[in-house]
């Protein structure tokens, strides 16, 4: 089914030092719009409603995971491991009980934000 809508955003406006990302949201409103391609305007909203959710709880994962990488190293920390090695930090970094406890939800490394980015990256180069 072909798109028979044309959405065009007017040029940004110019902002003051310090916007960050301001500056640029005409430029990702149109790649949202190339990248929605056949989906009805009505219906884009489920994917980008899903995809702010996966960002959000992979930012909120990938925040406890730093932590918990730097708590297994502190010797200060209820989680030292003395001489932790690759696996010890592997295993509590990839505990699910370590995020549900402070209701954060555990990723899936395939569903993580990075895999997904990595992933669409390489659909888009072949």
């Amino acid at each position: 089914m072909a798109r028979s809508e044309s959405y065009t955003v007017a040029a940004p406006l110019p902002l003051e030092d310090g916007a960050g990302d301001l500056i640029h949201a005409a430029d990702l409103f149109n790649a949202a719009d190339l990248l929605r391609g056949a989906v009805s305007p009505s219906d884009y909203k489920y994917i980008v409603l899903g995809l702010i959710f996966l960002k959000y709880v992979s930012d909120a994962f990938a925040e406890r995971h730093a932590w918990l990488e730097r708590a297994v190293r502190e010797e200060r920390s209820d989680y030292y491991v003395q001489g932790a090695g690759e696996d010890d930090l592997r295993a509590v970094a990839e505990d699910r009980d370590e995020y549900l406890s402070v209701n954060v939800f555990w990723v899936p490394p395939r569903a993580r934000w990075d895999a997904v980015l990595a992933r669409a990256a390489q659909r888009l180069r072949n």
